[in-house]
């Protein structure tokens, strides 16, 4: 009898923990959009290297955040990379060295990310990556 009850309330303590940990779970991940949203809005949100998801083998040399003085024009990051050698390297052309390209968005971060690229010498880019233009 003792058995049965001590199962009954663990049985019930594992239910409310799950209750709790997918409510807070539910509440987490719109607060997450709203905050990338006001990010955004202002012009100051800039994607990160992780969010640029380049192909394995790319060599990130710098990181670099800059912004229009033109109000709300926009920031971007700009990634000095050496692009990989091999398969991956078509991968990497085919998406960034573009003059206008995408980055589609995650589940975690779900705003498409333009793309450009410009060679900087010895065989190393300047890839930027911003969330807010549009239009070529």
């Amino acid at each position: 009898m003792q058995g049965t009850a001590r199962r009954r309330a663990w049985s019930t303590a594992l239910i409310i923990t799950m209750a709790l940990v997918l409510d807070v779970a539910m509440h987490a991940y719109p607060l997450r959009l709203l905050t990338l949203d006001f990010e955004r809005f202002g012009g100051t949100a800039v994607p990160s290297s992780e969010a640029m998801r380049f192909p394995e083998g790319t060599e990130l040399l710098r990181v670099r955040n800059a912004c229009t003085n033109a109000g709300n024009g926009g920031c971007w990051s700009l990634f000095t990379v050496r692009p990989p050698i091999g398969e991956a390297r078509a991968a990497f052309e085919d998406t960034y060295l573009v003059e206008f390209g995408r980055v589609p968005g995650t589940f975690w971060d779900p705003h498409p990310i333009s793309v450009s690229a410009t060679e900087f010498g010895d065989d190393v880019w300047v890839v930027r990556g911003d969330y807010w233009r549009d239009t070529p």
